[in-house]
């Protein structure tokens, strides 16, 4: 069984100009425990925006979707973090 930890960056978006926190998802590495390897990386106005229109963040559905792709933002999170 994988164990997972997750990392926070608080930016301010580029295509919005509005601060929002991206969330990164990292899988602990079964051989070297102190390390860990990243799986994925989300953005909650992107994520919002997947959302049916009644489970969606209100403050967030003013901003319909991403308009800048891909984002550097989202790259700039490290691909292998110490735990």
């Amino acid at each position: 069984m994988k164990k997972y930890t997750i990392d926070y960056k608080h930016i301010k978006c580029p295509a919005w100009d509005c601060e929002v926190t991206l969330s990164a998802k990292y899988y602990l590495d079964e051989n070297d425990k102190s390390k860990a390897h990243l799986a994925y990386a989300e953005c909650p106005i992107v994520e919002n925006s997947k959302l049916p229109e009644k489970k969606q963040n209100k403050q967030l559905s003013y901003y319909p979707s991403c308009r800048i792709y891909p984002c550097k933002e989202m790259s700039n999170f490290a691909s292998t973090i110490e735990i």
